[in-house]
């Protein structure tokens, strides 16, 4: 896997619509090929754009792959983070992280596959690049703090705030993951409403899970 050390877009970063067509075009073109089987012209061909406009925006292919899989995310945590902190709480803010996770895999389904390409590769940069984002902005530590918050109130259980946490990611994220598997079981995952139900699902045996009993 090559390395790739910059390109990680600013939190609040505002993106133009060409950059927007570039990145959806590219996730598709990166999902099917890798970052070694990409081609630029294609990912302009499908974005409507000439390669200079690429190179503009992201300077090289390896900037714009990494962009792809960590742009969303290193917008999304510091909002997530203040609603935590704020006035939103526990249960709002892991309602509004379920949103998050549906509209970059079910709403986007080749972020599965670039998604299921790194975490493949034990030595993947990307991956590394994610953990440090995810760190960086102080989200799960807040997380725990809430959970640990909650017990102390009386209002939840004594849990494990990590265990907790990954607990609750894994339930939302695997699911798109591993949608393939469960669609051939049950051939209703990739509908609209089956994905609400499995937003609530997910919040409620996690509450149900942690609240005080």
């Amino acid at each position: 896997m090559t390395n790739i050390n910059n390109g990680i877009a600013s939190p609040g970063q505002k993106r133009t619509d060409t950059k927007e067509r570039i990145l959806k075009a590219a996730a598709v073109e990166f999902a099917k090929n890798g970052l070694a089987g990409a081609r630029v012209d294609r990912i302009a061909a499908a974005a409507k754009v000439n390669k200079a406009m690429i190179y503009y925006h992201f300077s090289s292919k390896e900037k714009l792959y990494r962009e792809v899989i960590t742009d969303r995310l290193a917008q999304q945590l510091p909002t997530l983070r203040s609603e935590l902190t704020g006035e939103s709480g526990l249960e709002s803010t892991l309602k509004n992280l379920l949103d998050f996770h549906v509209s970059i895999f079910f709403k986007e389904p080749s972020t599965i596959q670039l998604f299921l390409r790194e975490l493949a590769d034990p030595s993947s940069e990307i991956v590394k690049s994610i953990a440090k984002l995810m760190k960086d902005s102080g989200l799960p530590n807040e997380f725990v703090k809430a959970l640990s918050a909650g017990a102390r109130s009386g209002a939840l259980r004594a849990v494990d705030g990590r265990q907790a946490m990954i607990s609750f990611i894994a339930m939302s994220i695997g699911f798109f993951l591993m949608s393939s598997l469960f669609d051939k079981v049950w051939q209703f995952t990739n509908e609209p409403t089956f994905i609400e139900e499995r937003k609530a699902a997910i919040l409620d045996l996690f509450m149900n899970g942690v609240k005080a009993r």
